[in-house]
């Protein structure tokens, strides 16, 4: 519930103040790291691994999943199908 406050307000002062995703995806990032540092050790690598992805990373994995989410007609057409580049050397 914390960590969802915590996203609502950084949505809304980037909103209000006129900072980029970037900007709001990074301060939303550096809280949940220092929500990992009050965590004990053996929670807290679990952790920094959730959230070292960068925004680019972020970014890239969010279009993915728009993508699929947006052509799950395409999606399930391909489903069961060979690359055909593998077609080339596998016998």
């Amino acid at each position: 519930m914390k960590t969802r406050s915590a996203f609502l307000w950084t949505a809304a002062l980037a909103v209000l103040g006129g900072c980029t995703a970037q900007q709001a995806y990074e301060t939303v990032r550096s809280d949940q790291r220092q929500a990992c540092m009050r965590m004990p050790q053996s929670q807290a690598e679990r952790c920094f691994l959730r959230t070292q992805d960068s925004y680019v990373d972020y970014s890239n994995k969010r279009a993915e999943l728009r993508r699929d989410m947006l052509q799950p007609e395409i999606k399930k057409q391909n489903e069961g199908q060979e690359s055909p580049r593998f077609n080339e050397w596998i016998p």
